[in-house]
């Protein structure tokens, strides 16, 4: 995970365990790295990041859902051609 980001994961989970958090549920939108996000901020890989950090390790309290692979590129089939369909 990249550093500038951490931070602020970090002061998520202080929070969550100062208001005394029995589940967390992250809703993200990458499900893997690919050309438009960074293989460490992917959500399995976020979920399995906050797990480490002190007010978010939960356990299986700690859940996630995620969307899809995006390649990028136009004309390729994932988000982009889905995006122009909903424009």
């Amino acid at each position: 995970m990249p550093d500038d980001e951490e931070a602020y994961f970090e002061e998520a989970c202080s929070y969550f365990k100062e208001a005394g958090a029995s589940t967390i549920f992250a809703l993200g939108h990458w499900n893997d790295g690919g050309q438009t996000v960074s293989p460490q901020m992917s959500t399995p890989d976020l979920r399995t990041k906050l797990s480490t950090i002190e007010g978010c390790d939960l356990g299986e309290s700690l859940t996630y859902m995620d969307g899809h692979t995006c390649v990028g590129e136009k004309g390729v089939e994932g988000c982009l051609d889905l995006a122009e369909k909903w424009l």
